[in-house]
């Protein structure tokens, strides 16, 4: 069966709303300042961007989506630096595929994209901040997906993130926050 994966472009300013519309989807318990990043991201050069920037010790290098037929965003990733190691590597940032979309091929494309320009940028590593969390959609699928490209974990924490209730009755919720890494 052929499977016809969207080209992926390159995100600009007027698609920035729809692309963070599937970010805030998926990741729905985002900090403050990853909720203002990608917002940031098409101001580049601008006080506004160069003061997160400073502030956050990121900088969002490039991050690319692929367009539905319906024009909605699909699927995003990109690459970030962060202050600490960007000498030695490069993040893999906003890595997301809308639900409806999954097992399609485009986040392997979104991934190997990410990979290349890593690559092309000569980072020793790719590492990923990513989480186990039961609120992240499609969670265990991108962890088994970052398995299968060799991005094995580098360290990992425990954290109470939640309190839940539901048909179980009352329950704190646990996840596991990880830094996964791959050298290049």
């Amino acid at each position: 069966m052929h499977v016809n994966v969207p080209a992926l472009m390159r995100l600009e300013e007027p698609m920035v709303p729809k692309a963070k519309e599937l970010v805030d989807s998926v990741f729905i318990n985002q900090s403050p300042m990853e909720r203002l990043s990608l917002h940031l991201y098409s101001r580049k050069g601008r006080l506004s961007y160069r003061l997160f920037s400073w502030l956050s010790g990121v900088d969002l290098i490039d991050f690319w989506v692929a367009i539905a037929d319906d024009g909605s965003v699909s699927g995003i990733s990109g690459l970030y630096s962060v202050r600490k190691d960007r000498d030695e590597a490069l993040w893999l940032g906003w890595f997301a595929v809308r639900a409806t979309e999954r097992g399609r091929g485009l986040g392997t494309a979104l991934l190997d994209k990410a990979i290349a320009e890593a690559v092309s940028r000569k980072a020793g590593f790719l590492r990923l901040y990513t989480s186990d969390s039961e609120f992240i959609d499609g969670g265990k699928e991108a962890q088994m997906m970052y398995e299968s490209y060799g991005l094995r974990v580098k360290s990992q924490k425990s954290v109470i993130c939640g309190l839940a209730l539901d048909e179980e009755g009352p329950r704190l919720i646990r996840e596991n926050r990880m830094i996964r890494e791959k050298a290049l």
